[in-house]
């Protein structure tokens, strides 16, 4: 782009101030660059759908879990199996997906 730009200002045909090519070429590449910078961004970030935007998640425990039951995570009621038995409103994560089941641990309160 500023090749082009040097270009037209240098050419005896078409002349454009060079007033205008600068502001055009400076605000073009901060878009460019903008652009850029949020496409990386998108492609790093977490997943929040699907079974890997679970994964991760606290919720509470709504049935107890012996070792299956029901939670809460989001707000959305889900079916949760755990290793170990996990009283109704104790605090959980969710560590893995099976299906449309949630396996599930005990949060630590230092969390």
């Amino acid at each position: 782009m500023v090749l082009g730009s040097l270009m037209l200002y240098q050419s005896p045909e078409v002349k454009v101030a060079l007033v205008l090519l600068i502001p055009a070429v400076i605000f073009f590449a901060l878009c460019f660059i903008l652009i850029v910078y949020l496409a990386a961004k998108a492609q790093v970030s977490k997943s929040t759908t699907g079974k890997e935007g679970l994964i991760g998640e606290t919720g509470v425990v709504l049935k107890t879990l012996n070792p299956d039951g029901q939670i809460s995570v989001h707000g959305e009621i889900w079916s949760a199996s755990s290793s170990k038995t996990l009283k109704k409103d104790s605090k959980i994560i969710v560590t893995a997906v099976e299906g449309m089941t949630l396996i599930v641990e005990a949060l630590s309160d230092n969390d």
